[in-house]
């Protein structure tokens, strides 16, 4: 099976704190295709957390939904922003 192609909304505390670790160790069943954050430091601090080329990013998570390599994502969002985010992204496929 092909690892899932997974775009990351948020790269906060969040993702760095209690998503990353896990995902870390998983390695083998996702590829990090796109991620998105409107603060560009936080970004940039993730992609090296990630090993991730900035040529990935995007400040509005409406471009990474639209890319064709993104199978899945991950909302990493401050909790009043997830149902505007996921509903979003379940309008988007």
């Amino acid at each position: 099976m092909p690892p899932i192609r997974l775009g990351i909304i948020g790269t906060g505390l969040a993702i760095e704190l209690l998503h990353w670790p896990p995902l870390s160790q998983q390695a083998d069943h996702f590829q990090i295709t796109a991620f998105s954050n409107h603060t560009r430091p936080k970004a940039e601090a993730f992609a090296r957390l990630a090993g991730l080329s900035m040529d990935n990013y995007s400040a509005d998570f409406a471009d990474l939904l639209r890319r064709a390599d993104v199978d899945a994502v991950l909302i990493a969002l401050p909790i009043p922003l997830l149902y505007p985010a996921t509903a979003r992204c379940a309008r988007g496929g």
